[in-house]
């Protein structure tokens, strides 16, 4: 349970890489913008900034779909739009 490691090991967390993963009858499906997936990012920058993170996060496109062209674009776009309100 990664939200359960961070809650207790996020003082050791020296760089947050965002990316997002949608699982469909137990296989990895989909890799979309931040929020469109399985990924609890809330819960995830909470508890780490109880631990007072200050380092860096990244974005990176992945999948087949995703990391190209157009639609690379609106993944990295989405993602700044949907991480935006959890930064400080």
């Amino acid at each position: 349970d990664y939200v359960e490691v961070v809650r207790k090991h996020g003082d050791k967390v020296g760089h947050l890489h965002i990316k997002e993963h949608v699982y469909h009858n137990g296989e990895l499906a989909s890799q979309p913008a931040a929020g469109m997936g399985d990924i609890q990012f809330g819960k995830v920058l909470a508890f780490l900034y109880e631990h007072h993170y200050q380092g860096p996060l990244s974005i990176e496109a992945h999948g087949p779909i995703w990391s190209k062209g157009e639609m690379r674009a609106k993944m990295l776009l989405l993602t700044q739009r949907y991480i935006s309100p959890f930064l400080i």
